[in-house]
């Protein structure tokens, strides 16, 4: 049973915000202040029927918080949800998620309003989090970032002069869908990205598996490669070369002044050595990549931005 943390007590004459950060294995949701000040936070396993019965969920964390922190569900004023893939703005629909089954087949933007009885907005889970690095953990005030995270996903946030780029369809920063890593020719490549097939958490579990038949989490290898083993060092090394180039392709096109690396495995300090290493050897130009200032809660951070714009134009009349 997921247990809500609650930060302080509201300031209930103040524009309260439902920040949602969702993700294929995991749910986190927090109610914020327009400040970036989170009240109240909870996380617990996302579910894994997909589709409307995560909406359900959703609602009923974000409900929870409220009632948990005694802020009453009428005091919000919007609710911001950071969500794996694509989501199409004018349809509320979301494409590109493998992680989490039948959101391409739901209207999850207006589906999730009408359960909360508040507006909703859906962007990319991991362009939120470069937005909120960029809004409040950017310390040399860089307007031109892309933030990396790699986990159960890989996915890039692009930050351009300041501004968000989504590109045509949305599509801009998808990099598990960079074709190299595994077999791009191949429906899961497709589906998932060859780059995230050999890369992200699964990858990783599978490479340490099939060299020893033993089943292991990520934590759990790379404790195992601090300690020596030979094959736990291998599938991590596989892994972060490949992120490596999928950094280099990045900078070689966008050309960020820095990039920031996040997500659960992206925030290791041995994923990090191994990957600054190899972009070193694969790049003709310095790189400035660091980690994340922000940790889980930038993603939380640039729903609460997100909304913060939104309400920009009225606040300024």
């Amino acid at each position: 049973m997921a247990q809500t943390k609650i930060f302080k007590d509201p300031v209930l004459n103040t524009a309260l915000i439902a920040s949602v950060d969702l993700g294929g294995t995991k749910v986190r949701g927090a109610i914020c202040l327009l400040d970036g000040t989170i009240l109240a936070e909870t996380t617990e396993p996302t579910d894994p029927s997909g589709g409307t019965a995560v909406i359900q969920q959703i609602a009923s964390l974000i409900k929870k918080i409220a009632r948990d922190s005694a802020v009453g569900s009428h005091a919000l004023t919007m609710a911001v949800i950071g969500t794996p893939g694509v989501p199409n703005l004018e349809t509320g629909t979301i494409t590109q998620a493998p992680n989490i089954a039948n959101l391409d087949q739901i209207n999850f933007r207006q589906n999730l309003s009408d359960q909360l009885g508040v507006p909703a907005l859906l962007e990319n889970d991991v362009n939120l989090a470069a937005v909120g690095e960029h809004w409040l953990g950017n310390p040399s005030k860089c307007d031109n970032l892309v933030y990396l995270s790699v986990g159960t996903g890989i996915g890039a946030g692009i930050i351009i002069d300041g501004k968000l780029y989504r590109g045509t369809s949305g599509l801009a920063g998808q990099v598990s869908l960079l074709p190299f890593g595994a077999d791009p020719f191949e429906g899961e490549s497709l589906r998932s990205g060859a780059l995230e097939r050999v890369a992200a958490t699964a990858a990783i579990v599978r490479s340490y598996q099939q060299a020893t038949t033993l089943k292991s989490t990520v934590p759990e290898v790379i404790e195992l490669a601090n300690a020596g083993n030979d094959a736990a060092i291998e599938a991590l090394n596989c892994a972060c070369l490949q992120i490596a180039r999928a950094i280099i392709s990045t900078v070689v096109i966008v050309d960020p002044e820095v990039l920031v690396l996040g997500g659960s495995i992206g925030n290791r300090s041995e994923i990090r050595r191994r990957i600054v290493d190899y972009a070193v050897r694969l790049s003709s130009k310095p790189i400035n990549l660091r980690s994340t200032c922000l940790d889980q809660n930038a993603p939380i951070l640039g729903g609460v931005r997100l909304a913060h714009l939104h309400f920009q134009p009225i606040s300024s009349r």
